[in-house]
């Protein structure tokens, strides 16, 4: 059935005029390439614009860091002033000294050599 079609189809285009089968086939790469270059125009058009949006993207969060870090710098060095300021004092420094020292430290505080 459709091989009839397409016999059919091609009779008529062949009556048309005297033309050689390589002209049909240069018609049919041209129709091609006309085809292949608009979708690689297309696809190229899509992809440069895809590429501009994650360059602007990524240019305006740069920008917003920017812009925020001196304030995120301020608010986290008053955070942490204002932990340590009123906050009680935790006393961390325990020494704790072997017994032969301990006899030397006694022995220059009180002088008995």
């Amino acid at each position: 059935m459709v091989w009839e079609y397409l016999s059919q189809f091609w009779d008529s285009i062949t009556s048309v005029g005297d033309y050689t089968v390589e002209w049909f086939q240069n018609v049919g790469n041209a129709i091609a390439g006309a085809i292949g270059g608009m979708f690689d125009f297309l696809l190229h058009n899509v992809s440069d614009f895809f590429v501009f949006l994650g360059w602007f993207f990524s240019n305006v969060g740069g920008i917003f860091t920017a812009t925020i870090q001196p304030v995120q710098y301020v608010f986290n060095f008053l955070k942490s002033f204002l932990n340590n300021a009123f906050s009680t004092p935790v006393d961390n420094a325990i020494w704790s000294f072997p017994a032969q020292i301990t006899e030397v430290f006694d022995g220059i505080l009180f002088r008995q050599f």
